[in-house]
């Protein structure tokens, strides 16, 4: 699991819980964006500001269960294709 942060957004508040429960890789967004599944963390202003790739279902479904774990919600729980280039987006409750 690979992470970056979107230089131009605020870090979200509980971002230290989500690097806690994941354990990702921090690399550029450029490495981070190569990976098979692409998931997005939004702030409390509604800016995703943090990027997580991830290279298999296995991991992929792993880390949106940690994240669900924290209380999180994925918007795009209901769809079955990417939108704007994530697979999943999740957001604090």
């Amino acid at each position: 699991m690979k992470t970056t942060l979107i230089a131009t957004q605020q870090i979200g508040k509980f971002d230290a819980e989500i690097l806690n429960k994941l354990k990702p890789h921090s690399l550029e967004i450029s490495t981070v964006r190569k990976e098979r599944m692409i998931i997005g963390i939004r702030n409390e202003q509604g800016e995703i500001y943090r990027v997580i790739g991830v290279t298999g279902l296995t991991l992929f479904m792993d880390a949106i269960y940690q994240l669900v774990e924290l209380n999180m919600i994925d918007e795009l729980e209901a769809l079955d294709h990417p939108q704007d280039g994530y697979d999943a987006i999740f957001s604090a409750r």
